[in-house]
């Protein structure tokens, strides 16, 4: 083997807060600033880390107020033959709209105001009260479902304000609806409704419907 070259050196680390290593002649280490060592009073007293900040209190914390305005709430059904959709929007206004958009026309406005924005409060189906397959479409599956949407209205406070329902669709499911709404299940959210409708899209000419699947 051939002999070194040159000498090993040996470079050490001191945790004195800045990194010294061993005069040599090899070494090229130059200290850019002057360095301090840290102690546990100048970290707790934030006297050298400035980046560090104590917490916030609750009460100097900005505080939002809702700036919407609940009108009424729509209750969408929709019956078809193997299943039953409920879903609970809420009829909302931005009391902050024109302030928030102040480039529309007038014209854009009296739209938004004409058509108010929906938001989806609740929706549930015969599938998530375990009915599966083509229990679904049967009366006991629409008669449990509409039994529980009335309860998670009356559970969540969706009964401060004027109901509406639209009803889509003659599927098994809507007597059941129409049952629990008339009987004791619906005793509380039938006093709330100021609007009952129907939505069922009907057919004027068109292709020829599918042959009725008799059994």
């Amino acid at each position: 083997m051939f002999p070194r070259v040159f000498p090993r050196r040996v470079f050490t680390t001191k945790l004195t807060g800045s990194l010294t290593r061993s005069s040599s002649p090899f070494s090229t280490y130059r200290p850019l600033f002057q360095e301090k060592t840290l102690t546990f009073d100048d970290v707790s007293s934030q006297k050298t880390l400035t980046n560090v900040h104590a917490p916030q209190s609750s009460s100097s914390a900005p505080s939002y107020r809702s700036s919407e305005f609940i009108h009424k709430y729509i209750l969408y059904c929709n019956f078809t033959k193997n299943n039953t959709h409920f879903t609970l929007s809420a009829v909302v206004e931005d009391l902050d709209f024109e302030k928030k958009n102040p480039q529309l026309s007038f014209n854009e406005k009296v739209l938004y105001y004409h058509r108010l924005p929906q938001k989806v409060k609740v929706a549930i189906s015969t599938g998530q009260l375990g009915f599966r397959k083509s229990a679904r479409g049967e009366y006991e599956a629409g008669f449990q479902t509409a039994a529980k949407m009335f309860s998670i209205m009356e559970e969540r406070n969706f009964l401060d304000k004027d109901l509406e329902i639209v009803m889509k669709n003659f599927g098994k499911g809507r007597g059941a609806f129409e049952d629990a709404l008339k009987g004791k299940e619906g005793n509380r959210v039938r006093g709330k409704v100021v609007r009952l409708s129907d939505n069922t899209k009907l057919k004027f000419g068109g292709t020829k419907s599918p042959r009725v699947r008799r059994l």
